[in-house]
């Protein structure tokens, strides 16, 4: 490039501009490749294919622009560009860290017929809790979670009554607009009342047992 571009032209922006194409076409290199998630199969890695791809061609095309308006004179576009391009780099690197979480639980519940009730649960609260992220809710459904996680064992063949109305609920707070944080927590409410009755039913089943 340096041969085909007359030293008149070589400045700051252009240096700059030549240094984003570069970056932009070493960027693969750099990208997240993670490991197939083996509950889940190859569904995160298949995931990142599209938004990678999308974002690298979006930096490509950014980066040519800060290019060409060095190279034409026109510093300020360049540096403008360049501003915009280190900008996309930075946005969309923390919208797909938050968006990579939520399909990284969904994919280890790929194998959900296989899985009992409460694993279920736990991550489908997981991921409810992520679109509350930082709020009270988060932290609530999080504690529900949590409290899921350590409810009683289900002895083999006996599926308590409750199970079903609280997979239906738990599949009500997912579908929860973020903008009505009472009926989420309405509904935590009556999770946990079912968890106690379930608690109950186990407990009787087993001194029965």
């Amino acid at each position: 490039m340096a041969v085909l571009v007359p030293g008149t032209l070589w400045n700051a922006s252009s240096v700059a501009a030549s240094g984003t194409v570069v970056c932009t076409f070493a960027a693969p290199a750099f990208f997240p490749r993670r490991p197939a998630n083996p509950a889940g199969g190859d569904a995160l890695a298949i995931w990142l294919i599209g938004p990678i791809s999308a974002l690298w061609v979006l930096l490509l095309v950014i980066a040519a622009f800060a290019l060409f308006f060095s190279l034409s004179g026109r510093v300020h576009f360049a540096w403008a560009a360049g501003i915009v391009w280190l900008g996309v780099l930075l946005a969309a690197a923390a919208s797909m860290r938050g968006a990579t979480q939520i399909v990284e639980v969904a994919a280890g519940q790929i194998r959900r017929a296989e899985l009992d009730d409460r694993a279920n649960w736990v991550g489908s609260l997981k991921i409810a809790a992520m679109r509350f992220s930082s709020t009270e809710l988060e932290s609530e459904l999080e504690s529900l979670a949590e409290r899921v996680r350590f409810a009683s064992n289900e002895k083999v063949g006996i599926t308590p009554p409750e199970n079903k109305r609280i997979t239906a609920l738990i599949d009500e707070i997912r579908g929860v607009p973020a903008r009505a944080p009472d009926e989420v927590k309405a509904l935590i409410g009556q999770v946990d009342e079912l968890l106690l009755t379930r608690e109950q039913a186990l407990q009787r089943a087993r001194s029965f047992g």
